[in-house]
């Protein structure tokens, strides 16, 4: 009985503390919904010719995210703005 009273002591500890851990991937995006949002068309248009490849995408909180390829080929998770898709910020997807 008392081991698994330490047992659940730990795992609720380490459950009420991982949202600390957690980062926000969404910081570097638009706290406001934008009022018109630029078209996916567009936008992809936009990626292809600055050399990106996507392979997964998402909007999620005002901003484009994507993972896939740089125009160097590099695998990376990019954030874009929604309003004229300019690059917030990019990580190398390892």
């Amino acid at each position: 009985m008392k081991k698994f009273l330490i047992v659940s002591t730990v795992i609720v500890g380490l459950a009420l503390t991982m949202p600390v851990f957690a980062k926000d991937e969404y910081l570097f995006c638009n706290k406001m919904p934008a009022a018109q949002p630029m078209q996916l068309s567009s936008f992809f248009q936009k990626l292809e010719g600055e050399g990106y490849k996507v392979r997964e995408f998402e909007y999620e909180r005002n901003c484009y995210k994507i993972e896939g390829y740089d125009a160097n080929s590099r695998r990376i998770k990019a954030y874009f703005s929604d309003t004229d898709g300019t690059l917030l910020h990019v990580w190398p997807d390892l």
